[in-house]
């Protein structure tokens, strides 16, 4: 026999997480490190990529805390903050179309010999991609977005070293079809901390371009020129 059945009860209101106050301790949170943990830590630049050789030290004396406060941090979704539509929408018709996940297994497989394939056979920060992929059903874009550009336009293509996500490796092929183009390395920093000077950034080193503004000071210092000519 069916019964039928009653009103819906209410779900219980949900206990908001306690963002701590000015002189509040936060609250604890357990954190997990492993090797896809770390992973994705380092290629969110957490910590900053300058820290990472030091965190990696300290983690292999023993001491887990910078990476553990990167793993705590990351804890609580930040509602509004990250665009998971456009995100979605982006990486599911330009990204992943062509490829599989045995053939991102396969492609860590050829880039990092020797690393445990749990760890290689996720992509680092979007690991559960594919299945996404699955539910949101965009379509295939990518005979408009894998075109090379072929350009004269004068371009200036800046890669930071320590860039764990877009390498110093990737100008090359940025500007093999870029007549006019420069490429330049810039020492230790990722693509997250080059920026312009405008908007009340910090001036850049002189000696971050290979041509910089007229009137520098030594390299190494801070250029005083139009703020349009420099980069760090």
């Amino acid at each position: 026999m069916r019964v039928p059945r009653g009103p819906r009860e209410p779900d219980p209101p949900r206990k908001p997480h306690h963002q701590a106050g000015r002189g509040e301790d936060p609250e604890p949170v357990r954190t997990v490190l492993d090797g896809g943990a770390l992973l994705n830590l380092i290629v969110a630049f957490n910590p900053l990529p300058k820290d990472t050789p030091a965190a990696l030290d300290e983690l292999s004396r023993g001491n887990p805390e910078r990476f553990a406060q990167a793993r705590a941090a990351g804890s609580v979704q930040k509602t509004g903050e990250f665009a998971h539509g456009l995100t979605n929408s982006t990486v599911c018709s330009e990204w992943a179309p062509g490829y599989s996940e045995p053939d991102v297994l396969t492609a860590g497989r050829k880039a990092f010999p020797g690393w445990p394939d749990t760890v290689l056979a996720k992509v680092p920060q979007i690991p559960f991609q594919y299945p996404a992929c699955a539910v949101w059903n965009v379509p295939d874009r990518t005979k408009f977005q894998r075109v090379p550009t072929v350009s004269s336009v004068p371009a200036l293509v800046i890669s930071g070293t320590f860039d764990v996500k877009t390498g110093a490796s990737w100008a090359k092929d940025a500007t093999r079809n870029l007549s006019r183009s420069t490429a330049v390395e810039v020492a230790a920093p990722s693509s997250a901390e080059i920026r312009t000077t405008t908007n009340g950034l910090k001036p850049a080193p002189c000696d971050v371009l290979r041509t910089g503004p007229s009137g520098c000071p030594a390299a190494g210092s801070s250029c005083s020129g139009d703020p349009g000519q420099r980069a760090a």
